[in-house]
């Protein structure tokens, strides 16, 4: 059974206004900005264990009213309190629970407490469901009641746990009486009014005490554009970023195994600071990060390559191959497969070729034919929980690969050749923007997108708001475009203004500009990354992917198959 003596009531104000808190630090409480609300004193209870605490009021925020964010405050106490401070959830863990029968969309059960009547000395207790998906306005998570007590009015400030662990979620900020449900602020929304919070959080990146000795040095700097500008060229993201904090919080947290993306930034930060400052954090660089040190790079780059080459009588040949340093390493015998079957097919030949290739700079390249280029390839998996959407993914018109003796028609010989006059320009100088095209773009024709496309041969990077209908992609094909970047989504909005198809295609467009053709496939990566971090109700240029990806210049081996 876990300790929760933690729980707190909080007391003060007229007519001894009730609500709860929780102890985050020995002489810290937390609860919400509307407890105490007007005050610059409280009394603090710890039912059971000890009483009458006196505390002053910190503000975290610019809370003013209800709906506005931020609901967040403290409580310093005169003296550390008796109770052990709670436990806080690690953030990967945070809201997510088995789907199984009876809990579908993964709902996590936690448990809160209140004090809804003053009479009472003892808390009571309420039972809830939740999860990111439930997010709203990227702020809450609403909380839905399971059974017994409800969420009420005395609830305000209590922390929201698992009662298996102890481990903190969030906090409860407010509850409707009509419908039972109640309002939580999650701990990854409370981080970011007080940047404290990470000093105390289970994190995989520094120390406790790094992360707070780095904090110190950066308190009270607010974001400026330039670091914003630091935090796009080394993720390809623009995350809502307020403190000078909240950059190193979001490479730390996005990737824990790569330091050299917090090292590069740091270093580029001291640029913006004053001598002082910025001498003591090249000192903490040095404690801290004197080992970051890129990985060796590898010395040839490589891909299993997964071709589909459609049969008159339906089905397909598969075909997987490795393909290290501009050769074939091991083409595997090719196999007819039905419809049904390329999945699994697919899946299991990769997982095996991979082993030829890990130790290089390697990506899965899918070969398919045109209707096959939307497939969700992203949400295949190379291992037992294991999608390939982590790896670099491509996908290839496999007409552009078919040689000469496989009886290939002139046309792909041709396509082959207008897509190497498009990579030459798409790897020149000055590099070409992306070619965005919007989901409400007309004609909708392969001829209308042939016209365009013909015009210039600079426009040989699109990027598209929404899964492109065929004839686009038969245009861009049919004119040798090289790369395309699109969602599988549709746009389903009326009116394209602003549509949230729009709103994807700029992101994308600022994800790529100015990218060298060789950096795409790990960009797209890490947009994918991105968006499996982003709530699910929230569209993100990363979700459902495609990066259409055909460098001439790496043309494995034909199968023995075709060459007969």
């Amino acid at each position: 059974m876990p300790d929760l003596t933690w729980r707190a009531r909080v007391r003060g104000g007229p007519g001894g206004r009730l609500g709860a808190g929780f102890l985050i630090a020995p002489d810290l409480v937390m609860t919400c900005a509307h407890v105490v609300r007007d005050l610059d004193e409280a009394v603090v209870d710890f039912p059971g264990v000890q009483h009458d605490l006196p505390a002053k009021v910190e503000r975290c925020s610019e809370w003013r009213r209800q709906g506005d964010g931020g609901d967040v405050a403290l409580l310093r106490l005169s003296a550390p309190a008796r109770p052990r401070p709670a436990r806080l959830a690690h953030l990967r863990d945070l809201g997510r629970a088995p789907r199984e029968p009876g809990n579908p969309f993964g709902l996590r059960t936690y448990t809160t407490y209140g004090f809804p009547k003053p009479a009472e000395s003892h808390e009571r207790h309420a039972t809830v469901r939740s999860g990111p998906h439930m997010v709203q306005r990227q702020e809450w998570w609403q909380l839905d009641p399971v059974a017994g007590e409800r969420v009420q009015k005395g609830y305000s400030g209590a922390a929201v746990y698992d009662p298996r662990t102890g481990e903190v979620a969030g906090m409860v900020t407010e509850a409707d009486a009509a419908t039972g449900t109640a309002k939580m602020l999650p701990i990854t929304t409370i981080r970011l009014y007080w940047d404290e919070l990470d000093d105390l959080l289970p994190l995989d990146w520094l120390t406790s005490e790094a992360r707070r000795e780095l904090r110190l040095l950066l308190a009270g700097m607010p974001c400026t554009e330039a670091m914003r500008a630091e935090v796009f060229r080394l993720t390809g993201g623009k995350p809502r970023l307020r403190s000078a904090w909240d950059p190193v919080r979001h490479l730390g947290d996005g990737w824990p195994e790569e330091p050299d993306r917090l090292r590069d930034y740091l270093t580029a930060l001291d640029q913006y600071l004053p001598p002082e400052p910025a001498a003591e954090l090249g000192r903490w660089i040095a404690r801290h990060l004197p080992a970051a040190r890129p990985l060796p790079a590898p010395s040839r780059p490589a891909a299993v390559v997964v071709r589909l080459d459609p049969l008159t009588h339906g089905g397909f040949d598969l075909t997987v191959q490795t393909w290290i340093d501009g050769v074939t390493a091991t083409s595997f015998p090719t196999r007819t497969v039905a419809k049904e079957e390329v999945r699994r097919a697919v899946e299991d030949g990769v997982r095996e070729a991979s082993r030829e290739v890990v130790d290089h700079d390697w990506r899965i390249e899918f070969a398919v034919p045109l209707r096959w280029l939307t497939k969700p390839y992203d949400e295949w998996t190379i291992a037992r929980g294991m999608p390939m959407r982590r790896f670099p993914l491509v996908v290839r018109d496999v007409e552009r690969l078919r040689p000469r003796s496989a009886g290939a028609s002139p046309d792909d010989h041709l396509r082959r050749y207008q897509a190497r006059q498009r990579w030459e320009v798409l790897g020149g100088s000055p590099r070409p923007a992306p070619y965005p095209i919007g989901c409400d773009t007309h004609p909708r024709t392969k001829a209308g997108l042939e016209r365009k496309l013909e015009a210039r041969l600079d426009r040989c990077l699109l990027v598209y708001g929404a899964r492109p209908p065929t004839a686009w992609l038969q245009a861009a094909l049919g004119t040798g475009v090289p790369v395309m970047l699109w969602p599988r989504g549709r746009c389903t909005d009326h009116e394209h203004g602003d549509c949230h198809g729009h709103r994807l295609r700029d992101d994308l467009v600022e994800a790529v500009r100015q990218r060298p053709p060789e950096d795409l496939p790990r960009v797209a990566m890490e947009l994918r990354r991105q968006a499996s971090d982003a709530p699910e109700d929230e569209p993100h240029c990363g979700r459902g992917l495609t990066l259409f990806y055909d460098d001439p210049s790496r043309l494995p081996d034909p199968p023995c198959s075709m060459e007969m």
